[in-house]
């Protein structure tokens, strides 16, 4: 009763099937009409995976077919012919009726409220409706238990994705939008069909796609309740015999004052050697809370990640466990990652310790910077639309924390965040004479405000159709142009010394956790050479790599996959990495955090240490068992990755819809400067910089493709918005300027 995911490389090794087999099996799962479905993200490296969805979905969408193609018979033949004597499937065709009147019925009163639109997507709630309704009221309407298969199919169809794109289902999703009698005029697709669960109230007018996607909790085939439900026994501290105690040594945690945990903090000591520190990333310890085979764990895995989105979080674990016992606290348990450093950046030593933190000082990326004279540049607001002042539940997660200003820190708190600061910079520059590179990656950040009295779950309901006199508020920041050292990179260096130092101590104990590793590809330039010829001279100069260089370096090097095996990661410019420092929310960090467990319990045992063993049966993953977990890791990873992406795309698009169409944003202009990256499929793939969004153009008439360079900027107007379908559409008006040169405007 629930979907299973699986690939065709689960029960056999690749070596025994063969390509052929493959091939054919591939395209027999592909061309079916329903019951298996591609998941396209991060779907390449994990070996192709796909959904089964679940026989009694399948038996309904097969059963909801057979009515309407019998009702669409009935129809025409009635029409030609009068009254049929004896209708096939009369019951259910009586049923079908039934539910097009109530249909009918909740888009009607959508439309009193909400404009349709040709986007896919609902209009706002009107301002203008009349008589001056509650914000947060709900009109509710319900379907009978009958009219729920029509409901799962329309979820199937344009939600799930339970059918592929060339199945004959689609045209049975198409038959019930047009038996509506309420869509002429439109396109009777998959957005339509989007709009049409929107109108009948049966998801919310601002849902997007991932989370039907992403099947997150509430939104798959069957409602799962999520709960906080724990162990009934709680194993004891496997670790507390060798815990250190950290006593008043200042640990700082240095997060967002957002965050939804708190899984690292940073402390330094001097060592006995003049010249060279302790460095320690000391890091929550969920491992010693609850062990591989509990019920936790089993939900931490099928999680894989916590889920952020603009709208929502989902966390990997229970919110309840994360804040009172392992979010960084006084008085909770660490797994510390130590490393010996000279002021030149260099590792001269490194350790893994269990251990107690009692002192704990919370400031945020902002406070650092500010200390250190690097001013965090505000976001510029770009859109906005909605009430700004809406209180939404969204940080009803975040851990509740003082935070300190830099006027609260002490001369030592100021002096030790300094230091750590300065080696964690060092570090770096010695990353990035080995091949290291740093990129911004800064993009446009989407903030979504949900009224925190709209009960989200009434939409969890198959049968209740509901409809909100209130929309969110969206505002989408874009970050500014600045050579300015970021705030979060001191955090970002000092993190990535943490993943060294796990991947050296568990690599020399012959240990598998999950690294990340850039494979090395045949058809790609040296990076290396490439590196050395035209990448380090800008690093030896001190100067920063140009953005072409940049891009060039980056396309020699190989994809960073997760191995069980170590291996270079050449873009952080270090020999060995892996993700340690979020076991509260990624997975692998978690693993690696048992296998380090076991080890160090190991090690404690026998009164040696494990460098340069091959044993593995002390250990909860031996290598099998991580080689077996890691293409189902990298799917999930990517696919969480994709949809996160996704939902903040069609928020941001939200915005620009309620924008243009509605006049909701003040200072909206009709016309935008586009910026020309290439052609595509005939059409021109470019950048809307004024609100930090991607987007294609019709070819400009008159203008040869070839004519079109990348860096070219157009003026441009929106011609069609998309939210479902996340796209974003522009006219173009005139070109301004060429790469390399500037036109004048007639």
């Amino acid at each position: 009763h629930s979907p299973y995911t699986l690939s065709l490389h689960d029960a056999l090794p690749i070596y025994k099937i063969a390509p052929s087999t493959l091939y054919a099996v591939y395209r027999t799962i592909m061309n079916e009409g329903m019951g298996f479905s591609m998941q396209t993200a991060g779907n390449t490296r994990s070996w192709g995976r796909f959904e089964v969805v679940p026989k009694r979905i399948v038996d309904s969408m097969k059963m909801v077919t057979r009515i309407i193609r019998s009702w669409q018979v009935h129809t025409v033949t009635s029409a030609r012919d009068g009254e049929s004597e004896i209708r096939p499937l009369g019951q259910f065709m009586a049923e079908f009726e039934s539910f097009l009147e109530t249909a009918r019925r909740a888009i009607d009163v959508s439309r009193k409220q909400r404009a349709s639109t040709m986007s896919g997507q609902v209009g706002p709630a009107s301002v203008n409706a009349g008589a001056v309704v509650d914000p947060v009221e709900f009109t509710k309407h319900f379907f009978d238990t009958s009219d729920v298969k029509y409901i799962r199919f329309m979820k199937c169809w344009v939600a799930w994705d339970a059918f592929s794109h060339s199945s004959p289902m689609n045209g049975i999703g198409s038959a019930i939008l047009r038996a509506t009698g309420r869509y002429d005029g439109q396109a009777l697709d998959r957005p339509t069909g989007w709009q049409f669960l929107q109108e009948i109230g049966i998801i919310s007018p601002w849902e997007t796609k991932a989370t039907f996607e992403l099947r997150l909790p509430g939104y798959g085939y069957y409602k799962h309740a999520v709960t906080d439900k724990q162990d009934v026994e709680e194993p004891e501290d496997a670790l507390a015999a060798m815990r250190k105690d950290w006593k008043e040594l200042p640990v700082y945690c240095i997060d967002d004052t957002g965050a939804h945990e708190i899984d690292d903090g940073v402390s330094i000591e001097a060592s006995e050697t003049k010249g060279e520190h302790w460095v320690h990333i000391h890091v929550a310890d969920p491992g010693s809370l609850f062990t591989p085979g509990s019920f936790t764990a089993r939900r931490a895995m099928d999680n894989m990640q916590t889920v952020y989105m603009p709208d929502r979080v989902v966390p990997m674990l229970p919110d309840s466990i994360v804040q009172e016992k392992l979010s960084l606290a006084p008085n909770r348990p660490t797994l510390t990652f130590s490393a010996k450093m000279n002021e030149e950046g260099e590792m001269i030593d490194h350790k893994i310790t269990a251990g107690t933190i009692r002192k704990v000082i919370y400031l945020t990326p902002a406070t650092l910077g500010e200390l250190l004279g690097n001013k965090a540049s505000d976001p510029e607001e770009v859109l906005a639309v909605g009430n700004s002042e809406t209180i939404t539940s969204f940080n009803d997660g975040v851990m509740p924390r003082e935070m300190a200003s830099v006027d609260d820190l002490s001369a030592s708190d100021k002096a030790n965040l300094k230091l750590l600061a300065s080696l964690g910079d060092a570090r770096r520059r010695y990353a990035l004479l080995r091949g290291g590179i740093d990129l911004n990656n800064a993009r446009a950040s989407v903030v979504v405000k949900i009224d925190k009295d709209i009960d989200l779950d009434i939409y969890n309901s198959p049968r209740t159709s509901t409809h909100v006199h209130s929309d969110p508020f969206i505002s989408i920041s874009i970050p500014p142009a600045t050579d300015e050292p970021s705030v979060y990179g001191p955090v970002t260096n000092l993190m990535t010394l943490g993943g060294e130092i796990a991947a050296t101590w568990c690599s020399a104990r012959n240990i598998p956790i999950i690294y990340r590793v850039t494979q090395a590809h045949p058809d790609k330039p040296d990076p290396g050479a490439f590196f050395r010829d035209n990448v380090l001279p800008y690093v030896l100069r001190g100067e920063s790599v140009p953005k072409d260089v940049q891009s060039a370096y980056v396309f020699a090097q190989g994809p960073v996959l997760p191995s069980s095996v170590p291996g270079p990661h050449v873009a952080l410019g270090v020999e060995m990495y892996s993700k340690c420092t979020s076991p509260l929310r990624r997975y692998s960090d978690l693993l690696a955090h048992w296998q380090i467990q076991a080890a160090l319990l190991e090690e404690a045992k026998t009164g040696k240490s494990l460098i340069g063993s091959s044993r593995e049966d002390y250990l909860p993953y031996p290598k099998s068992r991580v080689d077996a977990l890691i293409p189902r890791m990298d799917g999930r990873e990517k696919a969480l990755g994709a949809g996160r992406r996704g939902a903040e795309r069609s928020w941001s698009l939200q915005a620009v819809l309620r924008a243009w169409k509605f006049g909701q944003s003040k200072g909206w202009r009709d016309e935008w400067e586009f910026r020309v990256l290439g052609m595509m499929g005939g059409m021109v793939n470019g950048f809307v910089d004024g609100l930090g969004l991607m987007a294609m153009m019709d070819k400009p008439a008159g203008i040869e493709p070839d004519d079109i360079r990348e860096g070219d900027v157009f003026t441009a107007r929106i011609k069609k918005v998309s939210p479902y379908e996340k796209s974003l559409l522009m006219e173009p008006l005139t070109r301004v300027s060429t790469a390399g040169s500037v036109e004048h405007r007639e």
